[in-house]
């Protein structure tokens, strides 16, 4: 479900705790931060110290004092310092057929989360739902490739801007978007993938620089590729395709 992180526990600890006491005593906790999953609870850090087979050890448990998740070490720091709720979703069922995110052709989970949008329009339909899809690359390789789509030709070109790409499907009655964030071409500083091409049916990236170079705490942001989708009736908008557009851009 989640990749292995670039810090040992110990570091993670570390960072987790910095500017606080060090000196936990056995089996105390200290709150760290709060919980970017449920955003009521609190992450809660837990030492254990011990010894087996007379070698000292130490031991630190990274949990939610309301939902329960559980921060293992071998997960990314993101997950604590990206401040949103998220689940985990394999697909996105749309009346189109299910949006999936591959690596290298085999099909992987995703964080999922969901934003609203207020339109301006008069229609009795005011909140459009986005769907927003944040791919995990922190473990890729350069020259790896992550697809986002359909399994079919269904997508065509509708719109972008200097940041986002709009494919779009619709029906005489449902409009849906798919919208990816295209980095530009020179941020390879700031990014380590690329938005390669459009094909008709999932948008393509390539890994084009190694993420272990990002530090993570810093740029959490540039190892995670995020799109949004959106389905919306037409007859509830004067200007279909111009809703689309905005709820789409609003997150991408």
């Amino acid at each position: 479900m989640y990749t292995g992180s670039l810090e040992s526990e110990i570091g993670l600890f570390a960072d987790l705790c910095k500017s606080r006491d060090m000196l936990m005593a056995d089996n105390e906790t200290k709150y760290v931060r709060k919980c970017p999953k449920c955003t009521d609870g609190s992450i809660m850090t837990r030492k254990t110290h011990g010894y087996n087979n007379g070698q000292e050890f130490y031991g630190f448990d990274h949990y939610c004092d309301t939902c329960g998740e559980q921060y293992f070490t071998n997960r990314l720091h993101s997950d604590i310092f990206l401040h949103k709720p998220f689940d985990i979703y394999d697909k996105i069922e749309t009346p189109f057929g299910d949006i999936k995110v591959k690596i290298n052709g085999k099909e992987t989970d995703f964080r999922y989360r969901t934003e609203i949008y207020e339109t301006k329009s008069k229609a009795a339909e005011k909140v459009i739902s986005i769907d927003i899809i944040d791919i995990d690359v922190s473990r890729l390789q350069i020259n790896d490739i992550i697809t986002c789509g359909f399994d079919t030709e269904l997508l065509e070109y509708n719109d972008s801007d200097e940041r986002s790409v709009i494919f779009s499907r619709e029906t005489a009655s449902l409009l849906l978007g798919l919208c990816a964030f295209e980095p530009y071409e020179w941020e390879t500083d700031t990014f380590c993938y690329q938005l390669e091409d459009y094909p008709g049916k999932a948008f393509k990236y390539r890994i084009v620089s190694s993420p272990d170079i990002f530090d993570e705490n810093e740029l959490y942001e540039s190892k995670f590729i995020s799109l949004a989708v959106v389905c919306i009736n037409k007859k509830d908008y004067k200007d279909p395709n111009t809703e689309l557009f905005l709820a789409l851009t609003m997150v991408i």
